[in-house]
């Protein structure tokens, strides 16, 4: 077919957006629906080579002219039948008759059936734990391991033992040249005396991602383990990218205030331009990671250091099978589009394990590919109209294909598409759709869920930490006692409106599993925002009238995280009963302590968050009775679109009990910022009985998380994985319930008591 239209392609404008019509918002849904048939779907060879990103952002701009039916369906037939020539669009209602000898090949002899075959969502960067093949027959395949796995990081460390149990504080100034298609994270980590592992940060929730015009300081802040021996420092990118350092700076807290460790080489104003910095340490056998300094942009002075991992064209690689299960060749889908337009589409084809038959001309999708990039703005920003719309349909499509947990959903994600769709039109900047992107995944209700995109301002937090309360929002934590707050103060209104309801415009936007991790993780967002902002908040202290104060975003968030009193992470309360926080103590500091565990009448786990490593895991055989065999990890295996006749590939620990036993009474206690892995382990302890478990309940969010990267510098994680209770009902959005359920009130805010704690040493006598 000739490449009409791409012919006439016209420049995409970056900053415009128009008032769209219902007769555009139904011509785009109608679209994402075709995009992710074929796209994820239809097994020819032009499947493989086809730009999917750019075609997003291209077809979006085409199919919105369309004036009706017929122009829609003559659009979409232009823009896919080149990549699926055996795709057959039709007025819905008609019946046409499909020609299975078109694609039938005179002789089968020595060909097998090609199809898509999926162990969950196998193109998001979890391709450990997810595959996506194109059966017996090729896919683009990851660069050769000895091209460079894609995490590339700088190291320097400095000894810690002259700096055990002070503050630590490391900052870099950050610019992304272009990161559109990975990360560069910031990292610190404290190695501790037994080999194991202490305080450790890298910026996992805060990445540095796009393009940015200025440059950003980062900063990580922590405490050194009283048993550190080593300071590790350093800087990665994940996946390709570019990256600008400078003006890095490892400083330590002493009396006299932060000291800073002289020894990095921070500014790389003595290093020699286009060479290696000295002081920092590399993977120089990664042939696709550049290390070097460079004149060509810097924060301060003359030099700044370059960071940079090349894309590397994906050769192709062999296929054969995922699982047994397997289409007849010539097996189609049919299925209605939207518009008036339906479609019957080969979902399996012969091939020859070269080609698949009918043939599909891979050189013309690979002109068609670089025609469209040729104009499609080279930058892409969520600025641009096309860029969100096509973001939408893109994220759309992952879910609606791969969310394990479709079954459970609470929304209707047809009409969700068509609000999103409508809500880019109103979005005036990349940020204001980053808020449109993160409303649109927050009706999921998967807590796994975590929207990142290049709001390239600086983010800070409230210097104080809050809680609901009794119903009511109260500060639970001040972290800078220039507020004038104290624990128990009441939040009645935030910049003028009653707090519920800005608590509630803000939930909208908000992915999360069980109310109170949804209260929890809302409440988070509220206290961040750019460092030039301010929240005006109405407070009332102790039943007093009401009294206004402004407090700016001022608090890094390294420092808002890790300010906090000193945690116990062993305690022996009496003689009778042991706790153990297993947020804060690892297991090689617990697997000495055994026999006093198995020896005590009381042991209280306190997993109010998340397991600090492995200790969650190798603690549970301890408990257990006798050794199993439970099966509540599920993998989809998917063969066909919109879940259909999905399959599931069990699995789960199958954990051996072991000596000692801990024979007394086992308490444990967690709440809703308890997620993934920390509720597989509680899992095991609702499941198996294995203690009573006291506070709230967990987070409902648990399944290997993947994580998807969007055109413009956006991206987005979710659960791949479907997890159940152990007895195999749902934990999706419901979590571990505890046995006894204890809430903290404003009373013991006040009193500055542990009320989940004090119930278990209550029922420990």
């Amino acid at each position: 077919m000739k490449l009409k239209l791409l012919l006439g392609l016209a420049f995409l404008p970056t900053a415009i957006s128009y008032a769209q019509t219902q007769q555009q918002t139904e011509n785009l849904y109608t679209f994402a629906r075709l995009y992710g048939y074929v796209r994820y779907f239809h097994p020819s060879d032009a499947v493989v080579m086809t730009d999917w990103d750019k075609l997003a952002i291209y077809g979006a701009q085409q199919v919105e002219k369309a004036a009706n039916q017929q122009e829609l369906q003559q659009t979409l037939e232009e823009l896919f039948k080149p990549i699926a020539p055996s795709l057959q669009l039709f007025p819905t209602g008609s019946n046409p008759i499909f020609n299975q000898a078109a694609i039938t090949p005179a002789s089968t002899t020595g060909m097998k059936t090609v199809q898509w075959q999926y162990n969950g969502y196998g193109a998001g960067n979890n391709t450990e734990t997810y595959q996506a093949v194109r059966t017996n027959s090729y896919i683009k395949a990851a660069p050769p391991k000895k091209q460079g796995s894609n995490f590339s990081t700088i190291t320097n460390s400095i000894p810690a033992q002259l700096f055990r149990g002070r503050m630590v504080r490391y900052s870099a100034a950050i610019k992304a040249e272009n990161l559109t298609e990975g990360t560069g994270q910031l990292w610190l980590r404290v190695d501790l005396d037994n080999k194991g592992q202490g305080f450790f940060d890298n910026m996992g929730n805060r990445p540095v991602t796009g393009r940015s015009e200025s440059w950003r300081r980062d900063t990580i802040m922590g405490r050194i383990d009283a048993n550190a021996t080593m300071i590790a420092f350093g800087c990665f990118l994940m996946n390709q990218g570019t990256l600008l350092l400078d003006d890095v700076k490892l400083e330590i807290e002493t009396e006299e205030g932060w000291q800073t460790i002289p020894a990095v080489n921070g500014d790389f104003e003595q290093d020699r331009p286009q060479e290696a910095p000295r002081a920092w340490y590399f993977n120089t056998e990664d042939l696709l990671f550049t290390v070097k300094t460079t004149d060509r942009q810097a924060n301060t002075g003359t030099q700044s250091l370059l960071m940079e991992r090349a894309a590397v064209p994906a050769p192709v690689q062999a296929t054969t099978t995922l699982f047994k299960d397997n289409l007849p060749a010539g097996t189609t889908i049919k299925k209605d589009i939207g518009s008036g337009i339906s479609i019957i589409m080969p979902v399996a084809l012969w091939g020859d394990g070269h080609q698949t038959y009918p043939l599909t001309d891979t050189a013309q999708i690979a002109r068609m590919n670089k025609d469209i990039a040729s104009k499609i703005p080279e930058r892409l920003s969520g600025n641009n109209l096309y860029v969100r719309l096509a973001d939408i349909i893109l994220t759309w499509n992952v879910f609606q294909h791969f969310h394990p947990y479709y079954k459970e959903w609470t929304t209707n994600w047809d009409q969700d598409l068509r609000q999103a769709l409508k809500d880019c039109y109103n979005d005036k900047t990349a940020d204001d759709f980053g808020t449109t992107l993160k409303t649109l995944t927050a009706k999921m209700r998967d807590g796994h869920i975590y929207v990142a995109y290049p709001a390239f301002k600086t983010m800070a937090y409230l210097p104080l930490k809050w809680e609901w309360l009794e119903k009511q929002l109260v500060i639970t934590a001040v972290l800078s006692p220039e507020t004038g707050l104290v624990p128990g103060d009441v939040i009645t209104a935030i910049n003028g409106q009653p707090v519920t309801s800005y608590i509630n415009s803000t939930m909208l936007t908000v992915a999360a599993g069980t109310p109170n991790a949804l209260m929890e993780r809302t409440l988070t967002t509220l206290s961040s925002g750019p460092d030039t902002d301010s929240l005006l908040l109405s407070v009332s202290s102790d039943g007093s009238p009401n009294r206004s104060i402004t407090l700016p975003f001022s608090m890094s968030a390294n420092k808002y995280y890790t300010t906090r009193p000193p945690q116990v992470s062993y305690k022996e309360i009496d003689p009778n009963t042991i706790y153990v926080n297993l947020s804060e103590m690892p297991w090689e500091e617990i697997k000495p302590k055994l026999p006093a565990l198995a020896a005590a009448k009381a042991v209280i786990f306190d997993l109010r968050g998340y397991p600090k490593d492995m200790n969650g895991f190798s603690i549970i055989p301890h408990l257990l009775q006798k050794s199993e065999d439970h099966q509540w990890m599920q993998k989809q295996e998917l063969m066909l679109p919109d879940h259909e006749k999905a399959g599931w590939h069990k699995t789960g620990w199958k954990l051996k009990k072991a000596t000692p036993h801990i024979n007394g009474k086992v308490f444990f206690l967690t709440n809703g910022s308890a997620i993934s892995y920390a509720e597989s382990v509680m899992g095991y302890i609702k499941g198996m009985k294995l203690a009573t478990i006291i506070g709230e309940p967990t987070a409902g969010a648990n399944g290997d998380v993947t994580r998807v990267s969007l055109p413009g510098g956006y991206s987005f994680s979710f659960s791949g994985l479907k997890v159940t209770n152990h007895d195999g009902t749902q934990h999706f959005t419901k979590g571990i319930s505890p046995d006894i359920t204890v809430l903290r009130t404003i009373k013991g805010v006040r009193e500055n008591r542990d009320e989940v704690m004090d119930k278990a040493i209550q029922l420990s006598k």
